[in-house]
Parts: structure tokens; C-alpha cells; sequence
């Protein structure tokens, strides 16, 4: 039976919710999925038995988790022999246009440096505007962002702002196009 390893970094939780969305449509299709907090598996990662990787991380002020980046550079010879892909989560995802597109692009460009892995597949999903997470100075700024972008800016609730149906088709694309499957 194949097994598919997903590994992120999150701050908010939101790319965890990601990550275990992919691993429902992956065993739907019959995989054994494992899924870790990089931050939390520094020191362990990529089994024997694993088929195919796929790397989420979420983008916080142009920058992705150091310990995700530290994480995918331990791993990227394993990530570079298997199927593997990557995900971006972050508010400017969810913002449609070339412009947040772009910027988006410039942001996964730079992880690639830092990572030196040039994952074949990537995705980029809209995360969370989790309010009641913030401190009030990061609640403001958050905000703000917000209403410059046209979101929501009532602090009094958090907004889920992925498109889950493009979670579940980035995951059944990979798992079909690199032919990871069960039979």
C-alpha cells in the first residue's frame, strides 16, 4: 500500500487543516497517509516506506516557517527522488488578481532558494483571518490589511477563506498525475 508523507508548518492552524484534508482525499484513494508539524518532527522525516511527499507552509509578512525551510533542506534529497509537491497558505491567496498571484510567486521563488528544492507541483490555497488568535496590535494590522484587500473586517469572528474544493482537487491531481496510487 502506498504511503504518502505530509509535512507543514502553520502558525494559525490553518495549513494543518490543509494538510489533514489532503490526508482524507489520500486515503480515500487508499494511502496510508502520515501527517507531521515539521516543527515538531525537526529530528525525524522521510521513512523507507514512503511513496510520495507533499510540503504545506504557511506565509506570514513575505516569509515562510524557518523550521519548515530547515526541514525541507534535511529532506530534499527524498523530496527530489519521490512524487513530491508543495502548498502555500496565506490571506493574499485568497485575494483573486495577477497582482496577488504574483506576489504569491516571488514568495514561493525566494522559499526555493532558501529550501534549494524546486518542488515540480505547487499550489497556493487562501488561509485564515483568525481574529480571536491576535493580540490587539496584530488584530489592527490585520485588519487593515483586510479592508485594504476587500475582506472581512469584523474582529469579532475569525473568516476561513480557502477554496476547500481546490484542496481536495490539488490532492487528486497529484496523487493521479505522478500515477501514486494504490493499484
Amino acid at each position: 500500500m502506498p504511503k504518502l508523507l505530509i509535512a507543514y508548518g502553520t502558525m494559525e492552524g490553518q495549513t494543518a487543516k490543509i494538510a489533514n484534508r489532503i490526508a482524507e482525499v489520500a486515503r480515500e484513494k487508499g494511502y496510508l497517509v502520515d501527517v507531521v508539524d515539521a516543527k515538531n518532527r525537526n529530528g525525524s522525516g522521510v521513512t523507507t516506506d514512503v511513496t510520495a511527499i507533499i510540503v504545506g507552509a504557511s506565509l506570514h509578512a513575505g516569509h515562510y516557517e524557518n523550521y519548515l525551510v530547515n526541514w525541507v533542506k534535511a529532506y530534499r534529497a527524498d523530496l527530489e527522488r519521490l512524487p513530491s509537491a508543495f502548498f502555500s497558505v496565506s490571506l493574499t491567496s485568497s485575494v483573486p488578481g495577477p497582482e496577488t498571484q504574483a506576489q504569491v510567486e516571488r514568495c514561493i521563488g525566494q522559499f526555493t532558494r532558501d529550501s534549494s528544492w524546486q518542488p515540480r507541483t505547487v499550489a497556493f490555497f487562501g488561509g485564515a483571518l483568525a481574529y480571536s488568535q491576535y493580540n490587539f496590535v496584530k488584530r489592527l494590522i490585520m485588519r487593515w490589511i483586510a479592508q485594504r484587500a476587500g475582506g472581512p473586517t469584523d474582529t469579532s469572528h475569525d473568516y476561513d477563506l480557502t477554496d476547500w474544493a481546490a484542496v481536495s482537487r490539488f490532492a487528486e491531481d497529484f496523487l493521479a498525475a505522478r500515477r501514486v496510487r494504490t493499484s
